[in-house]
């Protein structure tokens, strides 16, 4: 998937055109509809269903040893995705497209959560099926880590110095 620069993951299969819309909530830089776009980099924390929610989380340049110590524990790999045991079912059934995006028209809105955004209608440059998540996510050298609960790991990572992304937090369990 290195043809083009930035993705958009579905479970819909015939997008033929991302039309801008108003983001649900208020994003900084952001006033009009948009079409949202995510970096390769980041594009493993989107490779699950649309609802499930995660906490994703990487080491990047200047985490303290520490935070790495406790929240990775026993990983080895560079990069982990925690979802709750409830979601795992739907998430090893789940069939997933990757839509590859034309780069020139999209702006970066955050650098850290690798989020591009477009003003202008999208047409994807081309669409792949993803099958097995859970096996894309392991050769993309992804540790999917499963949870009863995302809240206490949440809590860790947002206190931590780690590079880390909550997605759809409002779909996890009560805390």
């Amino acid at each position: 998937m290195k043809d083009s620069t930035f993705f958009h993951v579905s479970e819909f299969p015939g997008i033929e055109r991302f039309e801008p819309r108003l983001p649900v909530r208020r994003v900084e830089g952001v006033a009009r509809p948009i079409v949202w776009a995510i970096d390769e980099k980041r594009l493993v924390n989107y490779l699950l269903p649309r609802d499930c929610p995660r906490v994703a989380f990487n080491v990047k340049k200047g985490c303290l040893k520490e935070d790495v110590e406790r929240v990775y524990g026993c990983s080895t790999t560079g990069h982990v995705v925690a979802i709750e045991k409830s979601w795992e079912r739907r998430v090893r059934n789940a069939v997933v497209w990757v839509y590859h995006l034309p780069s020139e028209i999209f702006r970066l809105v955050d650098s850290e959560a690798g989020y591009y955004v477009s003003e202008e209608t999208v047409e994807p440059i081309r669409r792949v099926r993803i099958d097995d998540v859970v096996g894309e996510l392991a050769i993309r050298g992804v540790e999917l880590l499963i949870c009863d609960s995302l809240w206490p790991l949440h809590d860790e990572v947002v206190n931590s110095s780690l590079q880390y992304s909550c997605i759809r937090m409002r779909n996890a369990s009560h805390r």
